[in-house]
């Protein structure tokens, strides 16, 4: 996960080996950390929640160093991120004639991520809890 992080810092201006792309790696797997693992025996479909750490990290790779990536997140970067996540069939879920779509998908959360740091940092706001909220809807739950 580390270097994909640093793949998506770097892309963002961060200047490879250096302390800032250090932090803004440090904050996408800190908020990987902090994602709650949902159930999966009951699930109906997959969601990219790799969106969640890619906008931390590039919160911190297009602000600086010492930007509090948990803090913004926290404070609505979250729900702009999880609005921008896919939900789709879970891989091998999809019928026999058409492709669960993985292509389709490669690059979207680190794209996603970005997009989303930017639209937060423009003042656009997220619906509260949508992660939490996709989460429970992807699993089943109430």
């Amino acid at each position: 996960m580390a270097d994909a992080l640093a793949v998506l810092a770097t892309t963002c201006g961060v200047a490879p080996e250096s302390d800032w792309l250090v932090a803004a790696v440090r904050a996408g797997v800190a908020e990987a950390v902090r994602i709650p693992a949902p159930p999966t025996s009951t699930a109906v479909a997959a969601v990219t929640t790799w969106v969640l750490p890619a906008a931390a990290c590039a919160l911190v790779a297009t602000t600086g160093a010492d930007a509090d990536a948990a803090s913004a997140m926290d404070e609505g970067l979250r729900d702009v991120a999880a609005a921008l996540m896919v939900v789709r069939v879970p891989a091998g879920g999809a019928p026999p004639d058409e492709p669960p779509g993985e292509g389709l998908l490669l690059g979207h959360a680190f794209g996603a991520g970005w997009l989303a740091t930017q639209l937060w940092t423009a003042g656009v706001v997220g619906v509260p809890e949508s992660f939490e909220r996709t989460v429970a809807a992807v699993v089943g739950a109430p």
